[in-house]
């Protein structure tokens, strides 16, 4: 049985996407919980235990990924790590994202091992500013 690395909701409009992210990182000993977009991931966040990592599409119908950040980290608060993936991945919006609050933004189709050592270093992250509390 693989130990629990953390705990990541995956944000993302297409369905076989979410589903393929999340197989991958329960493979790599992740928990995952999905959201189909912005208002179904702010009443997770609402509802149910906080992430530590939420993998967020930035470009989805409705409420994207740019407005939910702004609802999250307003109403919520800066309690979760946040990693975007796009298929636009310019240096405007990647200055945006992380202006949001975003560790990164990454492209999609996602290069694994990249999202794997992302994913470490925002857990790392989390861990130590708990330690400094």
């Amino acid at each position: 049985m693989l130990t629990n690395l953390g705990h990541v909701l995956v944000v993302d409009d297409d369905a076989d996407v979410r589903e393929l992210i999340c197989a991958r990182l329960q493979a790599e000993g992740y928990s995952a919980a999905t959201a189909a977009n912005g208002m179904e991931a702010v009443r997770a966040l609402r509802e149910h235990a906080t992430p530590d990592v939420i993998l967020l599409d930035i470009n989805m119908p409705g409420m994207d990924g740019l407005e939910f950040l702004r609802l999250a980290r307003e109403h919520i608060g800066p309690s979760f790590g946040v990693i975007g993936m796009s298929g636009d991945t310019g240096p405007r919006l990647k200055d945006q994202v992380q202006r949001y609050g975003a560790l990164t933004l990454i492209e999609k189709p996602l290069d694994f091992a990249a999202l794997f050592r992302l994913l470490r270093i925002q857990m790392d992250y989390r861990k130590t500013r708990s330690h400094l509390r």
